[in-house]
């Protein structure tokens, strides 16, 4: 289980110097519109629709390991190889070219989760799993707090281009390490489905209640948390004119509180169960969202209140000028 831990690491590297806000800004430094980061964002969630056909597909392979290191290798090598474009690719085709490989890259990382959560699932016992995989994001958590900080300064103390040489470097060397940690998973014997047919296996969860009320919950929780969420570094880019510096440490705060909730849900996941772990948390969350929302439209409010105010005052001076 401790390969697991060391895999993660250069993937969470990779993911923290090629991901998150720093993906928004090297989409902007190719020339990218507000759409097209909408679009590049969104891509990870819309490439997760390929993971149903893997799950049919692999019912028919025994060697889960090797599809999982031939995918992994092939998602992080064109993640990577994006950041050749500025010196391949004409500008006028940059994003584009971006989006192609982003694309591609993201349907091979959504193949291989497949092949992972199984693999994982025979790793790790299930009556340790909720505190196991606790630590294992606390410490990777970690891990990606301080490399987007590492970027973000990368970026702030250099010019762009010389900036994104660098994380684009460093990436590629952690993605050779998490090939060589990927190489060490154990090849577990598979034990198929007992379903007689793909039809059979697709129609068994639809038959559980509980598991479709749960995925409908899901489902709209993450539509609703990726229609805005993804955008938010594009706003404090663009309209806040926030510093690459200050949107990494906002995202940084953000990671670190996910890091100890992780943690502290793996600890409580070990004695409570996870339906009512969620009951005791969606509120917290809810209210917090609500508090965040009031905040900003009592901000908003302000800003309006000042705007006639002044208007007011323009108007006043214009009659005074009149008379």
């Amino acid at each position: 289980m401790l390969t697991l831990i060391l895999e993660g690491i250069p993937a969470n590297i990779i993911a923290n110097l090629l991901g998150g806000p720093i993906l928004t800004i090297y989409v902007v430094y190719l020339g990218g519109t507000a759409s097209d980061v909408g679009l590049v964002v969104a891509i990870p969630a819309l490439a997760n629709l390929v993971q149903l056909v893997a799950a049919f597909y692999i019912q028919r392979f025994t060697n889960r390991r090797l599809l999982l290191f031939g995918f992994a290798v092939v998602h992080r090598a064109l993640w990577a190889a994006t950041g050749l474009i500025p010196f391949l690719v004409p500008k006028p085709l940059q994003v584009d070219v971006f989006i192609g490989l982003f694309l591609t890259s993201f349907v091979c990382a959504s193949t291989s989760s497949v092949f992972w959560t199984s693999i994982v699932a025979d790793m790790v016992p299930a009556r340790i799993r909720g505190r196991y995989f606790g630590i294992r994001n606390t410490i990777h958590w970690a891990v990606a707090s301080v490399a987007l900080l590492i970027g973000g300064q990368i970026l702030q103390q250099l010019d762009e281009r010389t900036g994104f040489v660098i994380l684009y470097a460093a990436s590629a060397a952690c993605a050779v390490w998490n090939a060589v940690e990927l190489w060490r998973y154990p090849d577990l014997p598979f034990v198929r489905s007992a379903a007689s047919s793909s039809a059979a296996l697709f129609a068994k969860p639809l038959r559980d209640t509980g598991y479709m009320k749960a995925t409908a919950f899901v489902s709209a929780f993450i539509l609703l948390q990726n229609i805005a969420v993804p955008l938010f570094s594009y706003v404090m880019l663009e309209t806040l004119d926030l510093s690459k510096w200050w949107i990494t440490v906002i995202t940084t705060v953000q990671m670190i509180v996910t890091m100890f909730s992780y943690y502290y849900w793996g600890n409580l996941n070990a004695r409570y169960e996870t339906r009512t772990l969620l009951l005791w948390a969606l509120p917290i969350y809810g209210g917090a969202v609500r508090a965040e929302g009031g905040k900003r439209g009592g901000k908003r409010a302000e800003r309006g209140r000042k705007r006639q105010a002044g208007a007011k005052g323009d108007y006043e001076d214009a009659g005074r000028l009149i008379i």
